[in-house]
């Protein structure tokens, strides 16, 4: 896991900020919302798990769609 400490420190932040849209609710409560990376690594057994899903993914696609400036 080499650079993992960085990762793994930030994991701890304060999970109710970020974009979090309360029409997600109650399906998504906001405690248990967490704001992570906005690029992530899939292998291909949890890519077919997420384009399978048809209950979380389809409410992000329906309220998750704020644009925001790059993080640097």
């Amino acid at each position: 896991m080499i650079n993992s400490f960085p990762r793994c420190w930030s994991s701890f932040a304060d999970s109710k900020q970020g974009h979090y849209n309360p029409k997600m609710h109650p399906l998504i409560p906001i405690e248990y919302w967490k704001k992570g990376y906005k690029w992530v690594v899939l292998n291909q057994k949890h890519a077919e798990i997420v384009m399978k899903d048809d209950t979380v993914f389809p409410l992000f696609q329906m309220h998750c769609k704020s644009k925001t400036l790059p993080e640097f």
